[in-house]
């Protein structure tokens, strides 16, 4: 049974939630993983599975873009405001 599958399997999900994309190769030094699904799938989950199981680094870029968002928003950021949002 492959890794991935191993930790589909543990965390009790199917490979039809989540699609798993590994970028890497002869010429990439680092490897890295996107995880795609719909809200609620197990994306998170299945992540840091994976993380643990391979012993790589896991972000989750999702919080990332939610504490951004949020600090935009208490700030009163306009989305539209590009040299705003790049300080």
């Amino acid at each position: 049974m492959h890794e991935f599958d191993k930790a589909y399997s543990e965390a009790n999900l199917t490979t039809s939630h989540l699609v798993v994309y590994v970028l890497g190769g002869a010429f990439v030094d680092k490897v890295s993983i996107a995880i795609d699904g719909p809200a609620g799938a197990g994306k998170s989950t299945i992540a840091k599975r994976i993380a643990e199981v391979k012993k790589i680094l896991y972000i989750d870029t999702g919080a990332m873009y939610r504490a951004i968002t949020l600090k935009l928003l208490n700030r009163n950021v306009s989305f539209e405001d590009s040299c705003m949002i790049e300080q």
